[in-house]
């Protein structure tokens, strides 16, 4: 049993090629054939009617066409790539998610008392943690939850931003 690790040859270093990754989009609308076989208003694509007929005058177009049209166009706009997104354009989303889980936390912990307090007025305090104690537990989870993201964004240095080189 040799205790001493072998050394990595150099040729087996240098051969760590990677294929590049593929850009990965969010498509937010159906496939263009749904859209072509759904019923449409002339009103609802008159524009873009007017427009491809305002480009070339000779050419006649139909709702179907201008429909195909208006899907493609949507499509190209709405295509979002995923590698363009970085952490900085996520953090507002994250904040709100946190505050959602201390509000929804707190206002059910609130919702929880004040039903405890009208229904069962009986019950002392102990007795009525001891008979919800599940309840008070997910809603506080669920607020420490959402201030454990919090703490998170804000102990996140704003240098992780990418600095741009002159």
């Amino acid at each position: 049993m040799n205790p001493e690790p072998k050394p990595i040859p150099a040729s087996a270093q240098n051969s760590l090629d990677f294929a590049e990754p593929l850009p990965q989009t969010l498509e937010f609308l159906e496939p263009l054939e749904s859209a072509s076989e759904t019923p449409v208003m002339e009103s609802a694509v008159a524009p873009v009617m007017e427009a491809i007929e305002a480009a070339d005058p000779s050419v006649e177009v139909t709702v179907r066409e201008a429909t195909i049209a208006a899907g493609i166009l949507l499509k190209k706009l709405t295509a979002i790539n995923l590698g363009d997104i970085d952490d900085q354009d996520l953090r507002p989303a994250r904040i709100q998610v946190g505050l959602a889980f201390v509000g929804f936390g707190a206002l059910m912990l609130i919702f929880l008392l004040l039903y405890l307090n009208n229904q069962q007025p009986d019950l002392t305090a102990a007795e009525r943690i001891q008979h919800h104690w599940y309840e008070y537990v997910w809603f506080l989870g669920l607020g420490v939850a959402g201030l454990f993201m919090l703490g998170r964004e804000s102990m996140r240095s704003p240098l992780s931003q990418p600095h741009e080189e002159d």
